[in-house]
């Protein structure tokens, strides 16, 4: 009898954890249909007595898994905890960690595992409320007029200080700022330094630079970083040491 009482107590576990999911279909606009038929995606949602939290699983209609969620509640939507994405070939496409619906961390990788260029936009959910999530920026920011704009103002404004007669300085620098959605660019700075008065001049090329265009996410003008690498090139100096020039 004990082999039929685990078969039973397993066949019953099985069909009450069923009732505890609940199903939904969608189409490819996230829009909820009736049945499998015409539907993209499908959704299974079940609670978490101990945390109080709805955990939702979204299915591309193939079966593979789309998206993992965790709710406070369901409408209005507020989502708490860890949120993830995947393409449809299986991997990670981004992954957000909310605290009542405020985003706390995000990432956005392409379909080779890669970190995207991204932004966080907000949007207003169908019951009105105020969500994040990062989206893939469709343009990255760049210098009117192209890299032969960007080089001809460059051998303009961007000036040697004169340690660089005497020193072999040479390689990059790379100064980070954000690209407004006008084009503007704010909160300059050395992201990686190669000698402080190169650095200091570097500054001072970025802040002359005119307006740029700006990112977009389809039409869209947002705001991004940006890093942007700066060569230093003083062979001449190579040829050259404190001790030819006679200096102390």
């Amino acid at each position: 009898m004990k082999p039929f009482f685990v078969f039973v107590f397993f066949v019953l576990t099985t069909v009450l954890g069923a009732q505890s999911l609940d199903v939904k279909w969608f189409d490819s606009n996230w829009n909820a249909v009736p049945t499998k038929s015409g539907a993209a995606y499908y959704r299974l949602t079940s609670m978490d007595s101990t945390a109080q939290h709805h955990i939702v699983n979204d299915y591309y209609v193939s079966g593979k898994l789309y998206r993992t969620a965790s709710y406070i509640a369901m409408v209005p939507e507020i989502r708490d905890g860890k949120f993830t994405w995947y393409y449809s070939n299986g991997r990670l496409q981004k992954e957000v960690v909310y605290e009542g619906n405020k985003v706390v961390s995000s990432k956005l990788l392409n379909k080779k595992g890669e970190p995207e260029l991204s932004v966080l936009l907000s949007f207003q959910g169908k019951n009105g409320e105020e969500l994040s999530e990062p989206m893939k920026v469709d343009k990255e920011p760049s210098f009117v007029g192209g890299k032969k704009a960007l080089a001809a103002f460059e051998r303009k404004n961007l000036h040697y200080p004169p340690v660089t007669a005497t020193e072999p300085i040479e390689g990059y620098v790379l100064v980070y700022f954000i690209v407004r959605v006008d084009g503007s660019l704010t909160d300059m700075k050395i992201a990686r330094s190669l000698q402080v008065d190169v650095d200091n001049e570097t500054l001072k090329y970025v802040s002359k630079m005119p307006r740029w265009n700006p990112a977009l996410v389809g039409t869209t003008p947002v705001e991004v970083p940006y890093v942007l690498p700066i060569f230093f090139s003083n062979k001449s100096a190579q040829q050259f040491t404190r001790n030819n020039l006679n200096l102390p």
